[in-house]
């Protein structure tokens, strides 16, 4: 490799650092000028995601609008090794601002990530209701069984049985 095929690969690695630490700072203008500078959207941060997947967490859709901008047409279902995608990550982290984000902009809603379970198994779980809403406005499948054979409906009828008569599920749609 070249000196300045090094170098400007050195400097694309530095614009992806700042990209991360942008992130964890909140820093819209640090995150542009990371982008600018050729961040590179497939590299992985010290706590094991990639770019898309550190937004889902910890961004919010401000840091998505920036990233489409400079990578338009990027995979919104990108997943990790472990199949998680970034809207798995944002339904983990419960970033409903991120959640909504990713649902509008087309983000497959039922992928099956880690322990084969769906996105709606996962919400149901956390007995997240305003999550379940945002899901299933996506197209969610409510007949989606995790590996236990639990669909949503059954998860959230038996671990938070309140909020599945509050919202009359019984049917499995909201």
């Amino acid at each position: 490799m070249r000196f300045l095929d090094k170098f400007k690969e050195r400097a694309r690695q530095r614009a992806t650092e700042d990209a991360f630490h942008a992130l964890n700072e909140g820093s819209i203008s640090l995150f542009v000028s990371s982008m600018e500078r050729g961040a590179i959207l497939e590299s992985w941060s010290p706590k094991g995601l990639m770019l898309p997947h550190q937004i889902a967490q910890v961004g919010s859709p401000a840091f998505f609008d920036v990233l489409t901008k400079f990578y338009p047409g990027w995979n919104l279902n990108l997943p990790l090794p472990d199949k998680r995608t970034p809207l798995w990550i944002a339904v983990v982290s419960e970033n409903m601002a991120n959640i909504g984000w990713l649902v509008n902009a087309g983000a497959q809603v039922n992928i099956v990530g880690p322990g084969n379970m769906g996105l709606l198994n996962v919400a149901a779980k956390q007995g997240k209701l305003v999550i379940l809403k945002l899901l299933a406005s996506g197209g969610g499948d409510w007949s989606a069984v995790d590996q236990s054979g639990s669909s949503p409906m059954e998860i959230l009828k038996r671990l938070h049985p309140n909020k599945a008569r509050l919202l009359g599920l019984e049917g499995g749609t909201l």
